[in-house]
């Protein structure tokens, strides 16, 4: 069962762990899966097919130099520097005793606020195309998220706020940008102030032992109480 919010939030919080500086920016991804194929045979005779693996090696040159050349020359933000590309996974081939007739890579595409996420894609597959040979078999999949980043337009008076109780509670209360991706775009894109606020460092979220230091906690917990107290929202 849906329930209707009877009308668009005040402005938004959201809890990330920010060591307790204000988060104004921050940048979106678009991520999808890249394939080349080829054709399977047994490795004592390699000639006769066509590996995959080797077509998803001419791939990767390109998209390195991409990433070095191309991608910081796209735009930049004053928090936030530039735009990223980085392949993260791979994977190919069934054994070691047959040639690969596939090969797959996922690729993360950063994007800075104001950057369309799908344009940014759309932009690595035809700097490929523009370099790759026509004989190198390679298709790209959907994007498995696209994410817009969080700009920092219309958050200056909620920043400013939560800043001044924040450092009145021993918190650097600093107005920072960060290259990693939230929720908070999704409030922002409907015309909610969204900052990104909240205890403990990100270095140890997405560990195998997630923490955050007990006087982080006590101290978030207060601002957010004063937060509310105030009437900052």
């Amino acid at each position: 069962q849906s329930t209707v919010v009877p009308r668009k939030p005040d402005a938004v919080i959201v809890a990330e762990p920010t060591l307790l500086n204000i988060v104004v920016a921050h940048k979106g991804v678009a991520r999808w899966r890249i394939h080349t194929s080829g054709r399977a045979c047994h490795s004592s005779t390699p000639h006769l097919g066509d590996n995959a693996i080797y077509h998803m090696a001419r791939v990767l040159q390109h998209l390195e130099v991409y990433a070095r050349d191309v991608a910081p020359s796209l735009g930049s933000h004053r928090l936030l520097g530039g735009p990223t590309v980085s392949v993260g996974i791979i994977s190919g081939g069934i054994s070691v005793n047959t040639v690969a007739d596939a090969c797959v890579i996922e690729i993360d595409r950063r994007v800075l606020p104001g950057e369309d996420p799908m344009v940014a894609r759309q932009h690595v597959i035809d700097y490929l195309a523009s370099k790759l040979d026509k004989s190198v078999p390679i298709s790209h999949e959907d994007p498995f998220i696209a994410s817009s980043g969080l700009a920092d337009k219309t958050n200056g008076a909620l920043a400013a706020a939560v800043s001044r109780i924040a450092s009145g509670y021993g918190s650097p209360g600093e107005l920072i940008g960060v290259p990693y991706g939230t929720d908070a775009p999704a409030f922002d894109a409907i015309g909610c102030p969204t900052i990104v606020f909240g205890p403990g460092s990100i270095e140890q979220a997405h560990t195998k032992d997630e923490w955050l230091a007990i006087e982080q906690l006590e101290k978030a917990t207060e601002i957010y109480y004063q937060i509310g107290k105030q009437g900052v929202l």
